[in-house]
C-alpha cells in the first residue's frame, strides 16, 4: 500500500481549516487568525473543497 503525503496534507489541513470555521462560526478572517494566515487564503482552500463550507458552515 502506498500513501501520498500530498494527499495525507490535504486532508490534515482540511480538517484543521472545519475545526477552524466551526470554533470562530465559519468568520473567515478569524478562522484566518486562528491558524496564523490570511483570509484570502482560507477563501481560496474554501473554494477549493466545498464539502469545507457545508461540513463547517451548515
Amino acid at each position: 500500500m502506498r500513501i501520498s503525503l500530498e494527499d495525507e496534507l490535504g486532508r490534515v489541513e482540511k480538517q484543521l481549516i472545519e475545526y477552524a470555521l466551526q470554533t470562530v462560526v465559519c468568520v473567515k478572517s478569524k478562522t484566518a487568525k486562528l491558524l496564523g494566515t490570511t483570509r484570502s487564503v482560507i477563501h481560496y482552500k474554501m473554494q477549493k473543497s466545498i464539502t469545507l463550507i457545508l461540513a463547517a458552515c451548515f
